[in-house]
Parts: structure tokens; sequence; C-alpha cells
């Protein structure tokens, strides 16, 4: 490695960061088993690898409040969602995850280690580690641009979820797709309230609130209900 960075005239400061970063990937490679070292997981079936995805995932993504919900009311949902909608990355120390002004392409969360953002007016700075997600507006809206810059504190592993996978996933059952879209509703009324916009989501801050934009399909269609007979008594007088 040494060698092949000395004969490329790789500049030194990028030397050493590639430098500790394979040498951390490889020192939690060697004390943490990968799936693909397990050759025995090869045989199972499908579905039993989609279930072991799914519970490999699920910690990660239900710390928010909808994903919760989504496990505790459409698992087959979930777990097409964590085995065919949910991508992982790895950032060394330093490595800039986006940039302000830059159009986002997913919505983020910290399996492992610490991102560091700051918004471009540099009013705001804070440490995200697990305890908290990034970048949600991209799943409801229709273009969104980050407002700040988000730097790997710490060698980090994302998971990452894309709004068309996540939208074609969801949309396959009917019951989901119509919490989704309230869920929709209820998170774009308050972000245009919002004086400020940060890419930035921290559960302690935000949990109850976002929560209170989570419908069960029940819920939903008693709402439904209560609406069309309000209509109807309009329609009557």
């Amino acid at each position: 490695l040494r060698r092949f960075l000395k004969q490329r005239a790789v500049e030194p400061l990028l030397a050493l960061r590639i430098k500790r970063f394979l040498e951390h990937k490889h020192a939690k490679q060697k004390k943490t088993m990968q799936q693909k070292q397990v050759t025995l997981l090869n045989m199972l079936s499908k579905q039993l690898q989609e279930e072991l995805q799914t519970a490999i995932n699920v910690p990660h993504l239900a710390i928010h409040p909808l994903l919760e919900t989504l496990t505790e009311t459409s698992f087959i949902i979930m777990t097409r969602l964590c085995t065919e909608g949910v991508g992982r990355m790895s950032l060394a120390s330093q490595d800039t995850l986006f940039e302000p002004m830059q159009m986002a392409v997913g919505m983020y969360f910290l399996s492992a280690g610490k991102i560091i953002y700051q918004t471009s007016d540099l009013d705001e700075e804070c440490l995200l580690e697990n305890d908290g997600w990034i970048s949600e507006a991209v799943l409801w809206t229709a273009e969104w641009e980050h407002m700040g810059e988000a730097t790997a504190g710490t060698d980090c592993e994302v998971l990452t979820i894309v709004p068309k996978s996540f939208e074609a996933i969801v949309m396959l059952v009917k019951t989901v797709a119509a919490v989704m879209a309230q869920y929709a509703r209820d998170y774009v009324e308050w972000i245009a309230k919002c004086e400020k916009h940060s890419d930035i989501t921290q559960k302690e801050e935000a949990f109850e609130r976002t929560k209170s934009f989570v419908h069960k399909p029940l819920d939903l269609k008693k709402q439904n209900t209560r609406k069309m007979f309000e209509a109807a008594r309009k329609g009557d007088q």
C-alpha cells in the first residue's frame, strides 16, 4: 500500500487518511465477523436471509417513529425495505457526506460512528451519533437541497434510504401507502411553518412531534369515515 501511494505521488495528508482508514477497517473486520465470512448463511432460505437482514437493520431504523410503527404494523413491508431499499456506505474520518446546496439523494441513519453537521451560515453545529437521522425531507418533498455540511467525525457506517425505492416499496400495500401519505402531508405542513431548516433531526428533540404525524391504518379509516359523515351533513344543510 505504501509503495502504491508513493508511486502514484499521492499527497502525504491524503495518504495518511487512506492508511488510517484501511487500518481501522482491517482491525474491525478481524474483530467483527462479516456476514459473507459465514458460508453456512448461504444455505438459508430466501425468507430467512431477508429476516436476518431485517434483524440487522431494524434497530438502527426504528429510532424513527414512522419506521418503528411500520415494523409493528407491516413487518412484510419493513422486511422488503430492509432488504431492497436500504443501502450501506462507509465513511472515513473527515469524509464529506454532503455539502450546502447539494441536491439530497437519500435519508441517512448512522449504524456506527459520529457525524459533524454545520449549517451554511455557521449558525448551527451539532454532533450526531445513533440518536437521530439525516435529510428526512428528501422522502417527502420533490427536491431537497442540503442546508449545511455533514462530515464524518470518526470512521462511520451509514444506512441510506433512496426516495424512489422507498416509495415503490411502501406503495405495495394500500393501508401502508395511506399511512405514508398522511405522514407526508403532516410533515410537509410542519416544515413549511418552521423558521429555520436543518438536515439533522435529533431523536430527543423530534420524536414526539414526528410521532404525532404517524397514524395507524384503523385510525385513518375512522378519520376518513368521520370526514365522510361531516361532508354528508354539510350537503344536507
